[in-house]
C-alpha cells in the first residue's frame, strides 16, 4: 500500500524528472510506505533480499552491521545502509557516473548542517550506482528521489527521520 505523505509539500511540476519523484510511484511529493516492519538480518550483505527489490529501499531486510554516520566517496552496500535507516538514520545517496560536484556539496551542506556534535549526526551521504536518479533522500518508509536538489523535499523526508523507524533514535558511529 503506497500513498504520498503530506500534501502542502508536494512538489511544483508533474513529476518530470527534472522537478524530482516520490520513489516508487512516479508522481510528486515525499513518499509514505507505511506498515514496513522491521526487516529480518540477512546472512550477507549482498543478498538479492535486501530491501525487497525497492529502488531505492525504504526499508526491509538488511544485513547485520550499520555504516558509520558520514560522507562517502565510494558506494555503500545497501543492504548496510538500510540497517541505519531501521535506527532512525538517514541516507542522501548520488548517483552521478560523470560527475556532479555542485549536487554533492548541497548534500554534503545537508550533513553540515546537523547537528555541530559529530557524535550527534544520524545521516549519511553515499554514492549509489543504483538510483534512476541523481539523488535521493531516504528514510524508513518516506523517500525523494529526482535529478536536481530540492531542499524542500529533503527537509521533508528528514523531518520524519524517526517516526517510523522499528528501532528508532538510535545513535550513529561518525
Amino acid at each position: 500500500m503506497i500513498r504520498l505523505g503530506l500534501a502542502a509539500l508536494l512538489l511544483a511540476g508533474c513529476g518530470s524528472r527534472s522537478s524530482g519523484t516520490a520513489i516508487g510511484d512516479g508522481g510528486p511529493g515525499v513518499l509514505r510506505t507505511p506498515g514496513l516492519s522491521g526487516g529480518l538480518h540477512l546472512a550477507a550483505c549482498d543478498d538479492p533480499g535486501c530491501g525487497g527489490g525497492a529502488n531505492p529501499p525504504l526499508g526491509g531486510s538488511h544485513c547485520g552491521a550499520t555504516l558509520p554516520c558520514r560522507r562517502y566517496d565510494t558506494a555503500q552496500p545497501r543492504c548496510a545502509w538500510i540497517h541505519n535507516l531501521e535506527h532512525g538514520h538517514g541516507v542522501l545517496a548520488y548517483n552521478c557516473p560523470t560527475g556532479c560536484p555542485e549536487l554533492v556539496a548541497k548534500l554534503n551542506g545537508v550533513w553540515d548542517a546537523q547537528q555541530p556534535n559529530p557524535t550527534r549526526r544520524r545521516l549519511l551521504v553515499t554514492p549509489d550506482p543504483k538510483l534512476p536518479y541523481r539523488m535521493a533522500a531516504i528514510v524508513w518508509g518516506f523517500g525523494w528521489q529526482g535529478d536536481d536538489f530540492d531542499a524542500a523535499a529533503v527537509d521533508e523526508v528528514l523531518s520524519h527521520q524517526d517516526q517510523d523507524a522499528p528501532e528508532a533514535n538510535l545513535g550513529c558511529s561518525p
